[in-house]
């Protein structure tokens, strides 16, 4: 997935949450909530199709 846009959109001790806007290789563009774990693993909270004001910003960039 390349992604173009992080977002922080939370902060808790030792595990900050972000969201991310992307295209998937086959072309979906998706926004994904993830949460950064210690020993740099991610766990994916949330993901589903971009609205079209993402999609707009995103194309922008």
């Amino acid at each position: 997935m390349e992604i173009r846009d992080i977002i922080e959109s939370g902060d808790v001790e030792g595990e900050d949450m972000y969201g991310a806007l992307g295209r998937t290789r086959s072309g979906r563009y998706v926004t994904v909530f993830f949460i950064l774990k210690q020993g740099d693993k991610a766990l994916v909270v949330s993901a589903r199709d971009m609205s079209a004001n993402e999609r707009r910003r995103y194309e922008k960039r």
